[in-house]
């Protein structure tokens, strides 16, 4: 088995200024239905990034991820491309003052 992680960290007030106008082209319209505030929609992005860096997938592509929610509630990552190698992962967001970070560990079958 292989482990990879990813972690971003996302200053909500920079995002919000660079982010305005272009949210469409990051979120699918899913997300921007679920995500009432800035903040959520910077930590959503933090999740992505992690994402894109535990995968090693090319940067920018955030609409290939949709960040959504299981059963219980937790974020999860749905990729448009199946990846077959992913057995499991898991992801962490969290808000505190102008800040959003997110983790990501993922398990990819060896094969």
């Amino acid at each position: 088995m292989i482990v990879k992680t990813g972690c971003d960290i996302v200053d909500i007030n920079r995002f919000e200024r660079s982010m305005k106008g272009r949210l469409d082209t990051i979120f699918s319209p899913h997300e921007l239905a679920g995500a009432p505030t800035i903040e959520t929609l910077a930590g959503l992005f933090a999740a992505k990034e992690a994402v894109i860096k535990a995968l090693e997938m090319k940067a920018g592509d955030w609409q290939e991820i949709e960040i959504v929610k299981n059963k219980s509630g937790r974020p999860e990552a749905k990729l448009l491309e199946v990846h077959s190698k992913i057995l499991s992962h898991d992801i962490s967001i969290s808000h505190d003052g102008d800040y959003a970070i997110a983790v990501t560990i993922f398990f990819l079958n060896q094969k």
